[in-house]
């Protein structure tokens, strides 16, 4: 565990989904994925259900460390080739669902863009213009060493200046202190029929009660907020836009691999090689259950949103 001293806290006195002030406590979380310090408490919105911490570290870039956090590795320097696979997948997943609704191709901001993975993939596709917004300065420089157009900043950033075709936020919302703000600067900055494509871990989902503090979605502290699948298309119908939903886009699969692994080492009584062995055998049953009962629904939702019209 690393070291960061004094925790500096924000606290967080309403809902950031709805602006209630009723809520209620779950538990006491901590960060389960890379062992940093502090507990943060958990609550949930008695009026839209979102969860969301009730304080949060006044600065959070300690909590994403650039040698292990994934979306700072990157898909070029994962060295399992399962792991790589899985991430190609899901990649050309998200590309395939951006050239369906926009197959003339156009001008793409990835908000949150990481090493700018799917920039590399957006780059490939004939008529697309792709840069991204990435926080992490030492994400944007592998980005930018990679020949890909990152600027280093995030939402609201000045230097945007131009409006575009689409923005892809993927697993980005949750992340940000005030994401009302975020969306605002969005539908200020897309064209009239542009889309935004956007992401998020829901935690009306089987998986989130099957997991409870060990559910991947909660992210303790990362994530400071999670949406239900309703408090985010009500979140979005109140920013201006028209929402629906895509299924199939994820499958579902990472996120469930790295929640039952938290969940296995949070069980005290079990060995090393033994949570390692259970790992391997329940994943691929408990991946067929949730597919037989949710179908094509998982944990992790995936939006488009386009800006709302009057008649």
């Amino acid at each position: 565990m690393t070291g960061l001293g004094p925790i500096a806290m924000v606290a967080v006195d309403q809902c950031p989904v709805c602006a209630a002030r009723n809520r209620v406590f779950l538990f006491q979380g901590r960060d389960r994925l890379h062992g940093m310090p502090g507990e943060f408490s958990v609550v949930r919105c008695t009026d839209c259900l979102s969860v969301y911490l009730s304080e949060r570290p006044f600065d959070l870039s300690a909590y994403y460390p650039a040698d292990t956090y994934a979306a700072f590795v990157g898909a070029t320097r994962v060295s399992h080739p399962s792991q790589f696979r899985a991430r190609q997948f899901g990649l050309r997943q998200w590309r395939r669902l951006l050239v369906t609704l926009k197959p003339d191709g156009g001008s793409l901001l990835d908000v949150g863009c990481g090493t700018g993975d799917f920039l590399s993939v957006m780059q490939q596709v004939s008529g697309w213009r792709v840069s991204g917004l990435e926080p992490n300065l030492n994400a944007v420089r592998f980005a930018q060493q990679r020949g890909l157009n990152v600027i280093q900043g995030e939402l609201p950033e000045p230097k945007l200046r131009e409006q575009y075709d689409a923005f892809t936020l993927w697993h980005v919302l949750e992340h940000t202190p005030n994401p009302g703000q975020v969306l605002a600067e969005i539908k200020r900055l897309l064209k009239p029929d542009g889309a935004l494509v956007l992401s998020v871990p829901v935690v009306d989902s089987v998986e989130a009660r099957i997991f409870g503090e060990c559910w991947a979605g909660y992210d303790v502290p990362r994530h400071l907020v999670t949406f239900t699948r309703s408090s985010l298309r009500q979140f979005l119908g109140q920013a201006g836009f028209q929402v629906e939903e895509q299924f199939g886009v994820v499958r579902g699969l990472a996120s469930l691999r790295l929640s039952l692994g938290l969940w296995l080492d949070n069980q005290p009584r079990l060995g090393r090689h033994t949570r390692r062995w259970l790992k391997r055998g329940i994943l691929p049953v408990l991946f067929a259950y949730l597919r037989l009962k949710n179908g094509r629904r998982t944990d992790v939702a995936v939006f488009v949103a386009r800006t709302a019209t009057t008649q």
